[in-house]
């Protein structure tokens, strides 16, 4: 009976044994996961990695392209500013120059800067049409008609006063085409394009 006893005692501890899992067998399913979880980790940075130096290269070229663009531009603003006289002709070459390859920011400024030299322009031809002499001579004869009829006009004192004004709003708009070409320059220096040399009247 005590001999039976023990040889059902060994067989339950064999078979308990046989049920449990291994330490060893654990271990060996848990290293490959473990190497699986490293390699994907080290791919996906190397993908974003990449991905990162693709986009900087593509931002460098595309600045690079901005830079020759706004520097083309701004030797041919320069050069309309040399070549004709008068605001009115200057800003009609202005319109002429390409700016499709530069960028928004700097096709905005400048388009701010040619509408201060056509604004400036329309004061200028105004002022000359009143300064010329058949318009001088007009006033000088209205102003003995409005004497002669007694009419209360003053022609010659409201020619004076307009161009009074005239020339205070010609003053106005030479300072904004000043203020709307430092910020074309403003521009122009963020992407390293050259300016037109320190001596060049400024456009």
């Amino acid at each position: 009976m005590k001999a039976q006893f023990l040889a059902f005692s060994v067989a339950a501890a064999l078979l308990s044994a046989c049920n449990q899992p291994s330490d060893t067998s654990s271990n060996a399913t848990a290293a490959p996961a473990s190497s699986f979880d490293a390699a994907a980790a080290e791919a996906e940075a190397a993908s974003s990695s990449s991905a990162a130096a693709a986009s900087a290269e593509a931002i460098a070229r595309q600045n690079e392209a901005y830079r020759v663009a706004i520097t083309e531009a701004l030797r041919q603003d320069d050069v309309a500013g040399h070549t004709y006289r008068g605001a009115t002709a200057v800003a009609a070459a202005m319109r002429q120059i390409d700016l499709s390859e530069t960028p928004a920011e700097y096709r905005i400024a400048y388009f701010d800067h040619i509408a201060a030299w056509e604004n400036y322009g329309k004061l200028q031809d105004e002022y000359a049409n009143l300064s010329s002499d058949d318009s001088e001579s007009n006033v000088v004869a209205s102003s003995f008609l409005c004497s002669l009829l007694s009419c209360g006009a003053t022609p010659i004192k409201d020619r004076i006063d307009l161009l009074n004004r005239l020339r205070a709003a010609m003053v106005q708009a030479n300072n904004e085409i000043g203020t709307t070409f430092h910020a074309v320059e403003r521009i122009a220096v963020s992407y390293d394009a050259a300016l037109p040399s320190a001596n060049a009247a400024s456009s």
